[in-house]
């Protein structure tokens, strides 16, 4: 049956023309109970709106069917049928109106505010450190310092290295990975440059999206090598740098930029920050070997030797809160570890497209984010001559005290 109230109001004066079509945004979604009724809350990836939106579970027939190809009067026929009972189109128009009002439907207010955010964003001198203030990430340069200075008290005898995977995972969670990579880069020789690709979590229209602008973080700014992403822009399209808001709110490449710019203290550093978009099959993109191909063509010009790849990468997402019925089981640990280490072997062999495939296999189950990252590192390498082959520095998983969910990473580092 069908949900007929909710917490989103449904307002009587908030009518909408029934010639309309309502759109969804590609927001997060996470399962969560609300006064004990079960439901999905929304979140703005985009910073858009702030806080969540929770949509309770009667209501979900009418909003996943919010893909801007269908009516209103549409919608109600096909629920009515579907449900076996009376829907008026007044009723789903009350529940877009809500949608709407709250910036979760696409739509000119919607344009409107990207369009502003993303001018404020070109004219800004940096991307500021959005993420600043979340778990382990102190916001103040003295306490960041200090907490990153904890997490890399401990450095291992190590060679130079040239390129690795580190989480992305907040600094709380992931402090034991971020440790692995970042104490083997700290005890290693520092480069001029670093490529840094992380996870697009909300996805984008290109398969790759730079930035022209300076990461800031509370420990300094770091500025853009220009080549790089100037080359790689050239070769995904003009229309790419209408993307590049997508960096103000993501924190991928943003944890990796903190730890460079600790690490490298006032040595002249720069970055080319690039985040993932949507690519179901990498290894057959040509969108994305013209992207690689034109990055490493800018990296011989500057010179191998003085530019680092990272990818910030996580692995698998389960439980409740990614969508799951079941609260995580040790059995379910035990089995994704294997998995996990199953995929990151064929990856540190050099084996990048076996490494995708055996992700992206049955629609990517395990919920890994960090894929494409990794390959595009991994093929940079393969396309610029160097050692395929990479060492697994730490493998975790951060379970919560419920069960409610886990994420799994990784650190990988790519000797010289």
């Amino acid at each position: 049956m069908l949900a007929v109230s909710s917490s989103l109001g449904l307002r009587q004066d908030a009518l909408m023309s029934d010639s309309k079509r309502p759109k969804l945004r590609l927001l997060e979604t996470h399962a969560h109970e609300e006064d004990g009724q079960r439901g999905l809350l929304l979140a703005d990836p985009e910073g858009l709106f702030d806080g969540q939106v929770f949509v309770p579970e009667g209501l979900l027939p009418v909003v996943v069917q919010f893909c801007g190809d269908k009516s209103f009067a549409e919608i109600a026929a096909e629920l009515a049928e579907q449900y076996q009972q009376e829907l008026e189109p007044e009723f789903v128009e009350r529940i877009a109106a809500e949608l709407r009002d709250k910036l979760c439907l696409e739509g000119p207010e919607v344009e409107a505010l990207r369009a502003k955010r993303l001018a404020e964003y070109r004219s800004s001198p940096a991307r500021p450190a959005t993420n600043a203030g979340s778990a382990g990430y102190p916001e103040g340069a003295e306490a960041c310092a200090s907490r990153l200075g904890e997490i890399l008290a401990e450095l291992p005898a190590t060679r130079d290295l040239s390129a690795l995977v580190a989480p992305h995972i907040d600094l709380l969670r992931g402090e034991e990975g971020y440790r692995a990579a970042y104490g083997a880069l700290a005890a290693s020789r520092k480069l001029e440059v670093y490529v840094v690709v992380g996870t697009g979590h909300r996805g984008s229209e290109s398969v790759l999206v730079p930035t022209a602008k300076a990461y800031a973080t509370p420990l300094g700014v770091v500025p853009v090598a220009e080549p790089i992403v100037n080359s790689a822009a050239d070769a995904l399209g003009a229309e790419v740098w209408d993307e590049e808001i997508r960096h103000l709110t993501e924190h991928s490449v943003e944890f990796q930029v903190l730890f460079l710019r600790y690490l490298h203290g006032s040595a002249e550093l720069r970055i080319a920050p690039f985040l993932t978009g949507h690519c179901p099959d990498a290894p057959k993109s040509t969108e994305l070997g013209r992207a690689l191909d034109a990055i490493a063509e800018t990296i011989r010009d500057i010179g191998v030797e003085r530019v680092g790849l990272i990818a910030g990468a996580d692995l698998a997402h389960i439980g409740p809160f990614f969508g799951d019925l079941a609260p995580v089981s040790d059995e379910q640990l035990r089995l994704l570890r294997e998995a996990d280490l199953r995929s990151l072997e064929l990856y540190a062999k050099g084996d990048f497209d076996g490494f995708f495939a055996d992700v992206e296999q049955n629609d990517n189950p395990r919920r890994i984010c960090g894929t494409l990252p990794m390959y595009c590192v991994g093929k940079l390498r393969e396309r610029l001559g160097l050692s395929l082959k990479s060492e697994l520095l730490h493998y975790g998983q951060a379970l919560a005290p419920d069960r409610s969910q886990m994420v799994s990473f990784a650190s990988l580092a790519f000797w010289e």
